[in-house]
């Protein structure tokens, strides 16, 4: 190989290094908070649930950075193992059970299951199975959170989400939950 070949391959080599060491210490990176496991909306956020990426720094202009800042709160959109988190879809204030409520949780039927949402206030109309029986409406029922799960044997996804009420509505729930005799409606 010619000499002139020789010192233009190393010129070019040196030429590419330094270039490329400019433009990584004007841009830089920075590192990033990703899921390091699928993270259901409304779930309270662990730091297991959470790990870090580095990433140019151009790219994480809403995205958190630091861990910290989000560990005991909640999403409000399920983010799947790997994915960014931004600010924007964290909840600012995990959620809390109001003093003197409870939890309950139903089995969300499949078409209703798009319709909500962590943080909607839904009515159920609990579905009377006696005959000329009245239907009956409760509502101020608060989404406290919403777990999705898919069946490894059939692929089925089911949808469990767990509402805040009182203990009077929840033991009117209960038996129509337990029937699946129930309508949901978003208010």
């Amino acid at each position: 190989m010619s000499r002139i070949i020789k010192i233009g391959i190393i010129t070019a080599v040196f030429v590419f290094l330094a270039a490329f060491l400019v433009l990584n210490s004007t841009q830089g990176t920075v590192n990033v908070v990703v899921a390091a496991k699928p993270i259901n909306a409304g779930t309270v956020i662990t730091q297991d649930m959470l790990t870090t990426k580095s990433i140019p720094a151009s790219l994480a202009a809403d995205l958190v950075k630091n861990p910290q800042e989000i560990v005991g709160k909640s999403l409000n959109t399920s983010r799947v193992k790997g994915d960014f988190i931004p600010h924007s879809i964290v909840m600012q204030k995990g959620l809390e059970v109001a003093p003197g409520d409870v939890l309950i949780s139903i089995n969300v039927p499949y078409e209703d299951a798009k319709l909500i949402s962590v943080g909607d206030t839904i009515s159920l109309v609990l579905l009377s199975n006696i005959a000329g029986g009245a239907n009956q409406t409760i509502s101020g029922l608060k989404v406290y959170s919403i777990e999705q799960t898919t069946s490894a044997v059939n692929g089925t996804v089911s949808t469990i989400a767990v509402l805040e009420t009182t203990p009077d509505k929840a033991s009117l729930i209960a038996p129509y939950v337990k029937s699946n005799s129930f309508k949901i409606f978003k208010e």
